[in-house]
Formats: C-alpha cells, structure tokens, sequence
C-alpha cells in the first residue's frame, strides 16, 4: 500500500514537472513573441529622432537582437519585414552614404564600405522575401524561364509557387 502511494506520488512529481516543463516553453515563445511585436514597431523610433549618430551607434545592437528573436521565432512576419528595413536603412545610411563621401578621399575604405553595405543589403532581402511566397505564371511554355524565375525566387529564400495556365479557370474563360 504505501509503495502504491508513492509510486503515485512519483508519478504525479514527474507529470507536474513535464506540465511545468512544456508550460514553460509556451510561456517562453509568447514572450518572444511579444518582444518581437514590440520591436517590430521601433522603425518609426529610429527615423524620427534628431540624433543621427546615436542611431548610428545603437542600430547595430537592435539588428542582432532582432536577429536573436528571429533565431526563436523565424515565421513572426512583421519583426521579419521590420528587421529587412532596419537592415536596408541602415547599409544606406551608415555604409553606402559614408562610402560615397570617401570615395575620393579613400577609395579602399570606401570600398571596404559598399562591400560591407552589400551584405547588408543581401541579408535584408533575404529577411523579407522569408515566407514569402513568389507566384509564377507563364502563358507560353519556357522551361529555362520558368526554372530560371523558380531558381532566383528560391536564392532570395522565398517559396515558389508554379501554376500551370492550361490547369486554371482560364481555359474557361475566366480571368486569373
């Protein structure tokens, strides 16, 4: 009898810990979640203050930690568009700009600059076009089109989606 008890007693130990254990991960991801929202707002932050520099100096620590969010929460659609802007602004602002008043004065810098700018830009791209999805439609047949559209659409780490027109409501006279 009392080796039943605590049997049950262990057993209700071992579930409330996995109940914990799990409640804890929901709780950890709404939390995420929340972050993300917030920071998916903080464009309008950034572009309306009159210090430029001290954006310039705290942008670059926003970037990673929404890169660090997004490790957690890769499908949270308005951080990725907010971090795809935050990146573009600033390769344009802080590197493409600086690269453009130095090309004269110190053309290596500078383009140690637009290299350093590029992979940004790369890197914004690729976080806006995630989960996106790209839509081919061709009237005429073109496998090296197609697959060169597919191809490009897939390099910018979005989802592609071939639809075949001879398939669609078209051969009946509807419009697509």
């Amino acid at each position: 009898m009392l080796q039943s008890y605590h049997r049950q007693v262990w057993q209700l130990l071992a579930c409330s810990c996995l109940l914990a254990l799990f409640a804890g991960c929901s709780v950890k991801k709404m939390a995420i979640r929340q972050v993300g929202n917030a920071f998916a707002g903080t464009g309008t932050s950034f572009a309306s203050d009159n210090d430029p520099e001290l954006i310039r100096e705290a942008l670059p620590f926003s970037l990673k930690l929404m890169d660090s969010l997004l490790a957690e929460i890769p499908d949270h659609q308005p951080l990725l568009l907010a971090t795809s802007s935050a990146y573009a602004q600033y390769a344009y602002a802080f590197l493409q700009m600086d690269a453009d008043r130095l090309e004269d004065l110190d053309f290596r810098q500078s383009q140690a600059l637009r290299k350093r700018a590029a992979n940004l830009f790369v890197r914004a791209r690729d976080y806006g076009l995630q989960g996106q999805t790209v839509a081919n439609l061709f009237f005429e047949p073109s496998t090296r089109t197609r697959a060169s559209f597919e191809l490009a659409a897939k390099r910018m780490s979005a989802d592609v989606l071939n639809l075949d027109v001879n398939m669609s409501s078209r051969i009946k006279g509807e419009s697509i």
